[in-house]
């Protein structure tokens, strides 16, 4: 396999799946109702700009860019990490847990409970996927290539 086409095709695979998860009302899958149009645009240009430029860099020669690109990955599984998994992990502040309830209380959830901690919904669990995909992807690009 060629990592670096992966590297540059799999934050474009987690592009495609945020559009729809952010602009498609899938429910129970999502919950687009809970966010304002407003919200959801701004959502858009914080999370698909980076993903764009991580893309866009490794289909530039190897260089300082690819190392940035590595950088935006680990700071967007860093992100996902403390956005779901500390909290289902090792709990939430009260107002963590009313934003987590207002947002996701009727999202589709398979992980079992942890006393009260918010759970992850399934939509979350696929982003943590890609992005670990993408992560590992742009790490093996920078390895490997020549």
């Amino acid at each position: 396999m060629n990592w670096v086409t992966a590297a540059t095709f799999a934050p474009l695979l987690m592009l495609g799946y945020q559009l729809v998860i952010d602009w498609v009302p899938l429910f129970p899958w999502n919950d687009i109702e809970k966010k304002t149009v407003r919200e959801r645009i701004l959502e858009t240009l914080i999370n698909y700009s980076p993903l764009l430029l991580i893309a866009f860099a490794f289909t530039q020669p190897k260089g300082f860019g690819w190392y940035v690109a590595l950088g935006g990955c680990g700071f967007y599984l860093f992100g996902h990490f403390m956005a779901w998994w500390k909290g289902y992990f090792w709990g939430a502040n009260e107002k963590e847990l009313a934003e987590y309830r207002h947002r996701f209380s009727r999202t589709y959830k398979f992980l079992p409970a942890i006393a009260d901690h918010p759970i992850p919904d399934a939509e979350h669990v696929v982003i943590g996927g890609l992005t670990i995909i993408m992560f590992t992807c742009a790490i093996l690009a920078v390895l490997t290539a020549q």
